[in-house]
């Protein structure tokens, strides 16, 4: 009786590992190794991976490609990747400042922005000043509002319509309002 429970224990752990195996979701990506000891454990597919996105990278840091750069920032999109929004940020400024792409100035301000809400502990965590991020933020913005972005004018208006920014230093209202139906109808 003894060794019929083993083996029906064993056999059930059997089943329930692959079970296991086959129903959890796999990681699609691995991380970098560090150490030659575990370089044999990376697949040729999650090296052409990491060479792509490096690719990408380059062909941004180098000459001002828009579609690459959103390339990288579905890249970004990817929870198996290890490029998040948040290391995204350089790529963004780059493409805002240097190259003056209207849609990578919306999202420096996302980025910026977007964890900056009260009690959020990556802010808390972390110590940030949020004034400095909201500065920051805005100036993309209105950056990107500049050079004719409809995310960018549009969320300028909800900003000064909710009061949730001081009007100081703003156009009026209905000039943000008037701008982000022009750019609207202009993109269809």
């Amino acid at each position: 009786m003894e060794i019929i429970k083993k083996v029906l224990f064993l056999a059930i752990g059997i089943v329930v590992g692959i079970f296991m195996v086959y129903s959890l979701e796999k990681r699609r990506y691995t991380l970098v190794p560090t150490t030659q000891k575990n370089l044999s454990k990376i697949s040729k597919h999650d090296i052409a991976f990491y060479l792509f996105s490096d690719s990408l990278k380059q062909r941004v840091l180098n000459g001002c490609d828009a579609k690459t750069y959103r390339k990288l920032k579905i890249l970004s999109y990817d929870e198996h990747f290890t490029l998040h929004a948040n290391d995204m940020l350089y790529y963004e400024m780059l493409m805002a400042e240097k190259y003056k792409n209207s849609s990578a100035c919306y999202n420096v301000y996302e980025t910026m922005i977007g964890p900056c809400v009260p009690e959020d502990t990556l802010v808390d965590y972390h110590d940030f000043d949020i004034d400095e991020f909201r500065r920051i933020g805005l100036y993309y913005l209105k950056l990107g509002e500049q050079l004719g972005d409809y995310n960018c004018a549009y969320t300028i208006y909800e900003l000064l319509y909710y009061h949730k920014i001081d009007s100081a230093g703003w156009k009026p209202v209905s000039y943000y309002e008037k701008r982000a139906d022009k750019l609207l109808a202009e993109r269809w």
